[in-house]
This record gives C-alpha cells, structure tokens and sequence, in this order.
C-alpha cells in the first residue's frame, strides 16, 4: 500500500520538471522576442539606411550589368543578364539582412553604456568600405577582367611582396584615401537624412519595420532561388559570364570541381644518366615578356643574338600558363603546368635539375623579385646550390644587380672547373615597367607612379604612354641580356655554354579588350612568348610551334642524353632538335586548373581549342571557343577534336594519378 501511494504521488509529481521547463523557455523566447521588437521598433533609420544601401548598390551593378558582362561575352543571352541582375540583387539585399541582424544581435547582447553609437558607427563604416571596394572593383573588373575576389588576385595579395610586385604609386593611394574618405561621408549624410524617419513615422515604426523586412525578403527569396539556380547551371556548363559575378567564385568550392590528385613524377625506374658532354647552362626567363618584342627596334640585342647560325626560334612558342608561377614552373620541369598544385603538395623538385646535381653541376638562382614565396612557389628552387632575390630597390636597378651574381657565378665556374647552371629571373618588365631615364626613347610616357585607379576608359585614353613605358623597359632589359651574353662571349665562342631565352608570360594591352595578364584569357598577347636558344654544334632551326615543356628535352639532347632519358619519362615535351609529328599540341593552362579554375587551352599548328573541364575527373571537357593561331575564329571539324581531346586526357594521366575525394 505505501508503495502504490509514493508511486502515485511520483506520477502527479513528474509533470511539474516539463511544466517549469516550459515556462521558463517561454518566458526567455518573450523576453528575447520583446527585445528584439523593441529594438526594430526603435531602429528603423538602420534598417532603412542598410537596405537602401543594397538598392543603390544592386542599382550600380544593374546599370553596368551589359558592361560587364561583355567584358567576357560580347554576346549574353537572356540567362546570362537574369542570372546577374538576380545574382548581384541576392548579393547585396543579402548582405544588408545579414548586417542588420548581427547589428541587432549586438547591441540586444551588448548592454553597455555607449556601445549603441559604437555599433552604428561600425556599420557605417563598413557600409563605406564596402561602396570604396565596389568602385575598385568595379574599374579593376573593367581593365583586368578580374574581381578583387579572383582566386589569382587573393593568393597574390597573401603572397609576401605582393605590393612590390604591383607597385601602387602614392597617386593610386591618395585615390583610394579620398574615396574612402568621401565614402564615409556620403554615408553619414545617407544616416542624417533616413534619421529625420523616425520622427515621421511615430508610433508605426514597428508596423513600418516589418512592413520593410516583408518586402526584402520577398526579393531576396525568389532572385536566390534564381540565381542558385541559374548559377548552378553555367557553372556546371563553365560559362564565362560566372567571371562577370563579384564573389562568385568564394560560393563555389574550388575542392569541388577536381579529384585528389597524386603525382608520378618520373616515371617509376627513370635513371640518372651521365651527361658526357657537360656544357654551361644559361636560363634567362623575363618577366611579361611578349613574342612580338624580338625586333631591330624594341630588342636589339635579342634580335642579333636570334640570328646566330647556332641559335634555334620558334614562330609560335607558348608559355605553360598566364601568370608567373605557371610560366616558371612548366620552365624548369619540363611539365604542363597543370601539375603545379598537385607538385606543390608533394613538395617534388624539378626532375631536370636532379640530373644535372647528379653530374656535377653547381645550380645557381637569381631573381628581382620574392619568387620563392610568391604562390608558394619555395619547392620549385629546393635543389639549388646559391640563390639570391634582390628586393630592396627599385626593380631595374635589382636587375642591375643580377649581373653582378652572374659575374660572381661565372668566375667561380672557373675557378672550379665545374658545369654550373645559372637561372637569371629579370622582371624590370612587369608592370609598372620601370627603366632608367636613359632609356625613355619611345614617348609620350605616364609617370611611373601614375594612378591605377583612373578607370579603364581613362587608361586606354593613355595607352599610347602604357605602351611606351612597357617598350622602354624591354629596351632596357635587352641592354641587360646584351651585357649577359658579353660577360659569357668567351665561353659562347668555345661553344661551352648553352643559352636559353624565353618568357614567364605575355601581357596584353586591350587588344582584345583588356590589360595585363591575370585573367584567364588564352590570346596571344597574353600565353605567347619568344623563345631563344644557343646550341653550339646545331644548325640554326626555326621550328613552328612549341611550348615550355620542350625546353628541357632539347637542352639534354644537345647534351647527349636522348637516348638515355626519353623525354616521355619525366617530360610532357619533345626535343625541338627532332623531327615534330605534324599532329602534336602544346597546353596552356589557366592559374589554379584543375583545382580552382577549369579552364585549359590546347594548341596545334593550326588551331586554338579553349576548354573547360566539366567533371570532377579530369576526363570530360567542354569547348568555349576555336579560333586559329592568330585568335580569329574559326571551327574545325569534329572527329578532330575528339581525337584531340582523346589524346589529351590520356596525356593528362603520365604523371597524375586520380582519387576519390
């Protein structure tokens, strides 16, 4: 009996935990809901001020929407402007909502005195900042046809040295001060005036408040969906206007367009050979350097050096990508520079270089910029003996410094009596082009400290001045080269040394509507660059088309090691000293393929194929244009572009293999 009694007394009892648990939830969502009421109600001018912000600022996209978008297709269907308008409408009504909220979270958590005036004054703050980077955005966008959020732009700006190499003059900055000072104070008159609403709307604020959340959402729902949507479909057919979207590209996985993929760099049981005839090496790579400088009147020290009976050219020499890591990397391996990140990860130094460490050679490096800690790139330079960047002055007088170290390098080859192989980076050449005053022969000029952010109709007003500088800083590089071949001319006579000349990258200067070389874009201006090399004992040979991955195989068969090391077992080239198959095709490659850009470009004799990839293997692609070698469209015929595409992802696997993610 006493037990049935406390039972029952325990089953009137249990209720009484979930009953109090209740109550006390209730009682914290009222409280928290009342506060947050509160808070609307008594916060309508910001409410009012951020989303008036992300109307004005939609309306800015919005109005330069077919601008923009032609910047990467001349021709946008009705998908390509519903999907941006959508796009930049979720973008910035989203980002006003999200602002708002954590404004109102903040300050609803945040109970001290005087915090209130510090949350607003932080969100206009941030309301400016963000009006200054669209502005930027904007005209960078315009003349680089890239956003600030382009994964090339970002892993430069993480990059050590990241402002030596762009060398923003103190006019660019004084620019961006004064935007961003008359940013703040266009946001503050926006705040004065949308605070005169809370007088107006009186005891409907709260009504009003709600009324404003109803209305965004109801944007920002069905232009998300769109845009989702929409933006999932050109993604996954790789379409160019995703280039047109800012910040695009971080709601996009980059992990998520390519496969684990581990290197098999060389093949296995690749020997070592014994080079029998050891000669100097001289690698001369110059930075933004374009095919087209090689002429009496721009280059004349390269043009004299190319008409040696013992020098081989190419009429059509194309870098391994558009950017310097890419260009560098395919240089020194020997590889398309696809295999860059997966190498990068593994740490695997060029293969090439460990032949000539295993017969003896001294390696020595010299650059005029942070090479080794740009893109990460410190695992490509791992093998050699000396090194040296100089950074601490102006660019051409760094350069000058480089002829130094190449004196210092020589004179201990002799002394030892050992091969050495010298790899010289010049980099005068990069934009801003910089160059003594003794060398400015072609005028009118900008000023070397000239404001980047004029915009781009401004800049092609001076391009003549652009061009001119460029044009001036090869003049003086060329005298550089010419001083290199002059301190080696001994050794060059003796037919002791051998000599490459080629280029990281090109640039280009709108003629295809754009500037500079970051973006992927697979035009001439941009991927194709001289190509120069001194074999003593070899006729002179002028081949037609060639990449970088052919650099290294025709160095070590003018050494002797053809037939001992086949190019197929560490290379993706062939010894231009051979006979080419009519059929081959070198590779270009976008900066990030196949991890965080997809696209790749295949060229043959005749023609230009610019590819997307469009799974996570790297075993389907899409075609986004054809054109010839001079980048004017044109079609071929199908059955040849499978069996190129079947040849180029079989290619893609000798030194890749795929997991699963």
């Amino acid at each position: 009996m006493v037990n049935n009694r406390w039972a029952n007394a325990s089953e009137d009892l249990l209720p009484a935990p979930r009953q109090l648990t209740f109550v006390v939830c209730e009682t914290s969502i009222r409280f928290m809901f009342d506060r947050i009421k509160r808070a609307l109600a008594d916060r309508l001018p910001l409410f009012l001020f951020v989303f008036v912000n992300a109307i004005l600022q939609t309306l800015f996209y919005w109005v330069q929407a077919g601008e923009l978008i032609r910047v990467v297709k001349p021709l946008p269907n009705s998908r390509d402007e519903l999907l941006f308008y959508s796009y930049t409408c979720t973008l910035f009504m989203g980002f006003a909502l999200l602002l708002y909220l954590l404004y109102l979270a903040s300050v609803s958590l945040v109970r001290r005195r005087g915090f209130d005036r510090v949350a607003h004054a932080a969100v206009i703050g941030i309301e400016a900042l963000l009006a200054l980077l669209i502005v930027v955005d904007y005209k960078v966008y315009l003349t680089l046809g890239m956003h600030l959020d382009a994964d090339f732009i970002v892993r430069s700006m993480r990059s050590p040295g990241f402002l030596d190499n762009v060398r923003l003059g103190w006019t660019t900055w004084l620019s961006i001060g004064g935007a961003l000072v008359a940013a703040i104070g266009l946001q503050l008159g926006v705040w004065r005036l949308l605070g005169e609403v809370e007088r107006a709307t009186g005891a409907g604020r709260w009504r009003a408040t709600w009324i404003g959340a109803a209305i965004a959402c109801c944007v920002i729902v069905p232009a998300g969906w769109s845009s989702a949507d929409y933006g999932q479909r050109v993604t996954d057919e790789g379409s160019l206007v995703t280039d047109a979207l800012p910040l695009f590209g971080r709601f996009v996985n980059p992990e998520r367009l390519q496969n684990v993929l581990r290197p098999l760099y060389p093949a296995p049981n690749t020997p070592l050979p014994t080079i029998r005839r050891p000669k100097q090496v001289i690698f001369v790579l110059l930075e933004t350097f374009r095919a087209d400088n090689i002429t009496p009147s721009r280059a004349p020290n390269l043009y004299r050096f190319a008409q040696r009976p013992d020098v081989l050219t190419s009429a059509h020499h194309f870098s391994g990508g558009h950017t310097t890591e890419y260009g560098m990397f395919a240089s020194l391996y020997g590889v398309h520079s696809y295999h860059y990140y997966p190498f990068l990860q593994e740490q695997l130094s060029p293969f090439p270089l460990r032949v000539l460490k295993a017969n003896g050679y001294r390696l020595g490096q010299s650059s005029s910029s942070s090479v080794r800690s740009w893109f990460m790139g410190r695992f490509m330079f791992t093998l050699f003996d000396e090194w040296r960047e100089f950074t601490e002055g102006r660019t051409d007088e760094n350069d000058e410094r480089q002829l130094a170290f190449a004196r210092r390098f020589r004179d201990a080859r002799r002394a030892d009596k050992k091969p050495g192989f010298l790899h010289i980076f010049f980099t005068a050449t990069h934009h801003n082009y910089i160059y003594p005053k003794a060398f400015e022969r072609h005028r009118p000029v900008l000023p070397e400290d000239y404001n980047h952010l004029m915009g781009d109709s401004k800049l092609l007003e001076h391009k003549e001045k652009i061009v001119n500088r460029y044009r001036n800083s090869v003049l003086y590089v060329d005298s550089l080269l010419g001083r290199l071949f002059a301190l080696y001319h001994d050794e060059i006579e003796r037919g002791e040394v051998l000599i490459v000349v080629t280029g990281d990258h090109g640039e280009e200067f709108w003629e295809h509507g754009l500037m500079g070389h970051g973006s992927t874009r697979f035009v001439n201006q941009r991927i194709q660059v001289p190509l120069l090399m001194l074999l003593p004992g070899q006729a002179r040979r002028r081949v037609f088309l060639s990449g970088h991955p052919d650099i290294w195989p025709t160095l070590f068969d003018a050494l002797g090691l053809a037939d001992r090391l086949p190019p197929s077992r560490y290379s993706n080239g062939r010894s231009l000293l051979r006979p080419l198959p009519a059929d081959r095709y070198v590779v270009v490659s976008g900066t990030g393929f196949p991890y965080s850009n997809r696209r790749v470009c295949l060229i043959t004799p005749r023609h230009k194929l610019w590819l997307v990839k469009s799974s996570l293997k790297l075993d389907r692609f899409s075609i986004m244009r054809q054109s010839d070698l001079d980048d004017r469209p044109l079609e071929w015929p199908r059955s040849e572009i499978d069996a190129l595409l079947g040849r180029f992802v079989s290619d893609l696997q000798r030194f890749l293999r795929e997991g699963e993610r």
